[in-house]
Protein backbone atom coordinates (compact mmCIF):
# COMPACT_ATOMS: atom_id res chain seq x y z
CA UNK A 1 0.00 0.00 0.00
CA UNK A 2 0.95 3.26 -0.72
CA UNK A 3 0.00 7.06 -0.62
CA UNK A 4 -0.12 9.47 -4.27
CA UNK A 5 -0.88 12.57 -4.52
CA UNK A 6 -2.65 13.00 -8.00
CA UNK A 7 -4.68 15.95 -9.68
CA UNK A 8 -7.84 16.82 -8.21
CA UNK A 9 -10.69 14.63 -9.71
CA UNK A 10 -13.12 17.38 -8.57
CA UNK A 11 -12.65 21.18 -9.16
CA UNK A 12 -13.57 22.23 -5.82
CA UNK A 13 -10.84 19.96 -4.60
CA UNK A 14 -7.75 21.32 -3.66
CA UNK A 15 -5.27 18.51 -3.26
CA UNK A 16 -5.81 14.62 -3.52
CA UNK A 17 -4.23 12.14 -2.33
CA UNK A 18 -5.44 8.34 -3.53
CA UNK A 19 -3.79 5.10 -1.27
CA UNK A 20 -3.18 2.29 -3.83
CA UNK A 21 -2.46 -0.87 -3.34
CA UNK A 22 -1.21 -3.84 -5.74
CA UNK A 23 2.03 -1.85 -6.93
CA UNK A 24 -0.42 1.15 -7.43
CA UNK A 25 -2.72 -0.33 -9.75
CA UNK A 26 -5.51 -0.48 -7.78
CA UNK A 27 -7.09 2.89 -6.03
CA UNK A 28 -8.58 2.18 -2.51
CA UNK A 29 -9.69 5.50 -1.82
CA UNK A 30 -8.89 9.14 -1.64
CA UNK A 31 -8.41 11.54 1.04
CA UNK A 32 -9.07 15.13 -0.24
CA UNK A 33 -8.56 18.33 1.26
CA UNK A 34 -11.36 20.85 0.02
CA UNK A 35 -12.25 24.38 1.01
CA UNK A 36 -14.12 22.41 4.46
CA UNK A 37 -10.99 20.52 5.21
CA UNK A 38 -10.01 17.49 4.90
CA UNK A 39 -12.53 14.59 3.61
CA UNK A 40 -12.15 10.89 2.26
CA UNK A 41 -13.69 9.17 -0.45
CA UNK A 42 -14.69 5.22 -0.54
CA UNK A 43 -16.24 3.62 -3.24
CA UNK A 44 -17.71 6.61 -4.61
CA UNK A 45 -19.13 8.44 -1.37
CA UNK A 46 -17.48 11.52 0.26
CA UNK A 47 -17.24 11.58 3.66
CA UNK A 48 -15.77 14.10 6.22
CA UNK A 49 -12.98 13.60 8.55
CA UNK A 50 -11.95 15.76 11.55
CA UNK A 51 -8.14 15.98 10.79
CA UNK A 52 -6.50 19.55 10.69
CA UNK A 53 -3.32 18.16 8.83
CA UNK A 54 -2.41 16.15 6.52
CA UNK A 55 -0.89 13.27 8.22
CA UNK A 56 -4.01 12.92 10.95
CA UNK A 57 -6.29 12.67 7.84
CA UNK A 58 -4.03 9.90 6.54
CA UNK A 59 -4.09 8.29 9.94
CA UNK A 60 -8.41 8.62 9.97
CA UNK A 61 -8.60 7.35 6.60
CA UNK A 62 -6.44 3.89 7.87
CA UNK A 63 -9.35 4.01 10.63
CA UNK A 64 -12.17 4.30 8.29
CA UNK A 65 -10.96 1.52 5.26
CA UNK A 66 -10.44 -0.58 8.09
CA UNK A 67 -13.96 -0.88 9.68
CA UNK A 68 -15.42 -0.70 5.96
CA UNK A 69 -13.18 -3.68 5.29
CA UNK A 70 -14.11 -5.26 8.08
CA UNK A 71 -17.95 -4.19 7.54
CA UNK A 72 -16.95 -6.13 3.54
CA UNK A 73 -15.42 -8.95 5.18
CA UNK A 74 -18.31 -9.84 7.37
CA UNK A 75 -21.21 -9.07 4.53
CA UNK A 76 -19.22 -11.68 2.22
CA UNK A 77 -18.79 -14.13 5.15
CA UNK A 78 -22.72 -14.01 5.27
CA UNK A 79 -23.17 -14.56 1.69
CA UNK A 80 -20.68 -17.17 1.73
CA UNK A 81 -22.76 -18.92 4.62
CA UNK A 82 -25.92 -18.18 2.61
CA UNK A 83 -24.39 -19.47 -0.50
CA UNK A 84 -23.77 -22.87 1.45
CA UNK A 85 -26.88 -23.76 2.86
CA UNK A 86 -28.51 -23.07 -1.02
CA UNK A 87 -26.02 -25.11 -2.05
CA UNK A 88 -26.46 -27.71 0.70
CA UNK A 89 -30.37 -27.71 -0.39
CA UNK A 90 -30.14 -27.92 -3.71
CA UNK A 91 -28.32 -30.85 -3.37
CA UNK A 92 -30.83 -32.50 -1.17
CA UNK A 93 -33.17 -31.88 -3.82
CA UNK A 94 -30.74 -33.54 -6.36
CA UNK A 95 -30.98 -36.67 -4.52
CA UNK A 96 -34.21 -36.54 -3.61
CA UNK A 97 -35.42 -36.39 -7.24
CA UNK A 98 -32.75 -39.15 -7.81
CA UNK A 99 -33.68 -41.51 -5.42
CA UNK A 100 -37.47 -40.57 -7.09
CA UNK A 101 -36.21 -41.58 -11.00
CA UNK A 102 -34.52 -45.03 -9.32
CA UNK A 103 -37.70 -45.95 -7.23
CA UNK A 104 -39.63 -45.57 -10.25
CA UNK A 105 -37.60 -46.63 -12.59
CA UNK A 106 -37.21 -49.95 -10.55
CA UNK A 107 -40.69 -49.86 -10.46
CA UNK A 108 -41.30 -49.89 -14.26
CA UNK A 109 -38.82 -53.15 -14.43
CA UNK A 110 -41.21 -54.88 -12.21
CA UNK A 111 -44.10 -55.11 -14.24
Amino acid sequence: MEWKEVDPEQSDWKKQIDIMAYYGSQKIGSIIFCDDGWEYVIDGMVYSLEADIEAEAKKEMIERLDEYFVEKIDFYSELRTSLEKLSNLEEKKINYYSEIRESLEKLSKEE
